[in-house]
């Protein structure tokens, strides 16, 4: 059995109000999914069972939850930030099969 796999980027509002960054990561990995099953549904894909996979990483460092930088700046600054301290890295993933 052949398997295809294509990376279709989430466009969704990735923003879910949670402030334990585990739920965070996890509800935003859930959030990308939805939108993007929700694009290969409309699309009418031609196959009769597609896996969708989609994950969402946050970091946190002594309560401050750091989500995806704005820029360059951004980054840089919370990369500052985290040096040389003790951090979590959270990553949530959520997993669902469309089938036809």
């Amino acid at each position: 059995m052949k398997s295809k796999s294509r990376i279709i980027l989430a466009s969704a509002d990735e923003s879910t109000g949670r402030i334990i960054p585990s739920e965070a990561a996890e509800a935003a990995a859930c959030i990308k999914c939805a939108g993007v099953c929700d694009r290969i549904s409309a699309g009418n894909v031609n196959e009769e069972e597609t896996v969708v996979i989609a994950a969402d990483t946050v970091v946190a460092v002594e309560g401050e939850m750091f989500g995806k930088p704005l820029d360059e700046e951004d980054a840089l600054s919370m990369l500052m930030r985290l040096s040389g301290r003790i951090h979590s890295v959270y990553t949530g993933v959520c997993v669902s099969i469309i089938i036809s």
